[in-house]
This record gives structure tokens, C-alpha cells and sequence, in this order.
């Protein structure tokens, strides 16, 4: 991906919320491991997002229909907030360690509109991640690839599953094993995890009666290395994504 935005510049919103005290008293330490080869099939739902011609480019999406990849806007925007031609867009699905069950080209990438309408200049103020969404339609539904569901609502309140490509382990999928996450505004979610670049997009997946739903989407790491956020994520449900969705 391109460098993954707006590290150190959430200082005054991140102040309030820790100030808000969030997290449980004396939580664990969230360790990001690669995933077990006995959890890739789990995960199929999980790839890269790629942009063609740019060998650094790298992003996390979640599959959530056969045809529909949802992931961050400024995973498919240029420097000055301008859409990357959809054409250039490619998800592969479960890659992992060479291996992968699925990819396609985009044929159509919505961005949230509010988040394309904020100039360029302006794209690391609080208000551009809280529209950091962006949902690919794909040129060739996946076959054989079980899409993880969108959450009814986005209140999750302890354990969540996050998973991403880090820069850094890009052959790999990367569990954050450990991270927790509760809402800590309207718009966002508060993670345990100190997500990195290449994890933007990213999946935070809450465990249901029915089994995982995503209920949000890594946009940053706080660069906060004491308390308890280190990781934020845009809230994600059915009702805040329909706008989105072909």
C-alpha cells in the first residue's frame, strides 16, 4: 500500500479517548503472528489488495460476497485523494505463503462519498478516516470462497479477530492474536493491537451465534506506545455500508 496515513496525527482526538479510559485493566499484550496453516481455510475471506505497477503497494480487503471486496478508501486513492483507475485494482483472496484461493481484477471501486469530498490536503485530518471506506466490486466472482458476512450492528466489546498483510510479511497473513476492541466514538473502534502498514483495510471480525461478521476496518495505528489504543479501525455494520454496495 502507500504509507499508511496519518501515523503520528491523531494526537488531540486520541488525547479524549484515552482520557475515556478504554480497554480492561491490565489487558494482554496482542502478539501478531502468522496465521496456522490448520486456520487458512478460516481466513480464505482475507487478501491483498494490490494496485498494478506499484510493487509497494499493498492493502488488506475482506470478501463479502462473491463479487464485493471491502477495504480502506486511501487503499484506492492516490496522494491527493483521486481514485486509482478501478482497472488497476487486484484482490487476492487467502494468499498465504504462495498459496491463495482465489483473485480477480476490480471492474468498480466506490469511495465514500464524504471521504472524496475532503480536498487532498486535508486527508489525515480525523474526519478523512472516519470515511476511510471503500468497497471493490470484482471483474469475476470468486468461486469456492466463503464470504464473511457484514455485521447487523458494530458494538463489539472485547475479543476481536484482526488480520492483515503487514509490509513487512507480505507473503504471509498476520493474526493479531490477543487484540480486543470496543467502540470509543461514533465512528470508530479502539484496538489493543498496534496494527502496521499494509494492514490498512483490514478486517476487525467479532465472533456471532452464527460465526465471524466484520464490524470494522483498520484505518491506522495511534503511534501510541503507552495506554491502551494502539490501533483504530472505522465502525462497519449493514446499515453504514449499504450506501457503498452495488
Amino acid at each position: 500500500m502507500r504509507q499508511f496515513i496519518g501515523f503520528c496525527r491523531l494526537s488531540i482526538y486520541l488525547a479524549a479517548v484515552l482520557a475515556a479510559g478504554f480497554g480492561p485493566s491490565g489487558a494482554a499484550l496482542a502478539q501478531n503472528w502468522p496465521i496456522s496453516e490448520s486456520a487458512r481455510q478460516e481466513w480464505q475471506a482475507v487478501g491483498r489488495v494490490t494496485i498494478e505497477g506499484l510493487a509497494r503497494s499493498l492493502c488488506t480487503g475482506t470478501l463479502i460476497a462473491p463479487d464485493t471486496v471491502v477495504t480502506a478508501a486511501h487503499c484506492v486513492t492516490t496522494e491527493t485523494g483521486q481514485p486509482v483507475p478501478f482497472y488497476k485494482l487486484n484482490f487476492v483472496a487467502g494468499w498465504h505463503d504462495g498459496q491463495h484461493a482465489g483473485g480477480a481484477v476490480s471492474s468498480f471501486v466506490r469511495v465514500h462519498e464524504e471521504y472524496a469530498d475532503i480536498p487532498g490536503a486535508t486527508r489525515t485530518r480525523i474526519s478523512k478516516f472516519a470515511t476511510d471506506l471503500a468497497v471493490i466490486t470484482l471483474k469475476t466472482p470468486l468461486q469456492g470462497v466463503t464470504p464473511i458476512p457484514v455485521s447487523p450492528t458494530s458494538e463489539p466489546n472485547g475479543a476481536v479477530a484482526v488480520l492483515g498483510y503487514q509490509h513487512d510479511r507480505r507473503e504471509v497473513l498476520t493474526d493479531y492474536v490477543g487484540c480486543q476492541g470496543a467502540p470509543v466514538s461514533e465512528q470508530f473502534l479502539g484496538l489493543t493491537c498496534a496494527v502496521v502498514s499494509g494492514t490498512s483495510g483490514g478486517p476487525v471480525f467479532q465472533r456471532t451465534t452464527e460465526g465471524w461478521a466484520l464490524v470494522g476496518v483498520v484505518v491506522a495505528n495511534t503511534g501510541q506506545s503507552g495506554g491502551q489504543v494502539k490501533g483504530l479501525a472505522v465502525r462497519v455494520d449493514q446499515t453504514r455500508l449499504a450506501p457503498l454496495l452495488p
